[in-house]
């Protein structure tokens, strides 16, 4: 018999990324967490991306997830 699999819903990683900022310690996330934290900060690094200059990390998390939100 074949194992059912759920879907996943959407899921945006700039929100999660934002409350997991809000919520734990670096110290205290596992590695899954780590590694969203970690994807979701990329966009930072990259020029181009429509973000201002003296944006905090959490405005700038919120920018995007409102972005990403927009285009769904």
């Amino acid at each position: 018999m074949a194992k059912e699999v759920k879907a996943m819903p959407n899921t945006n990683i700039f929100r999660e990324a934002k409350h997991l900022l809000d919520t734990k310690k670096g110290s205290e996330m596992n590695e899954e967490e780590r590694s969203t934290m970690t994807a979701a900060l990329i966009p930072f690094s990259i020029k181009g991306v429509p973000l201002p200059e003296n944006i905090t990390i959490m405005e700038g998390l919120e920018e995007l997830a409102k972005i990403v939100e927009e285009a769904e």
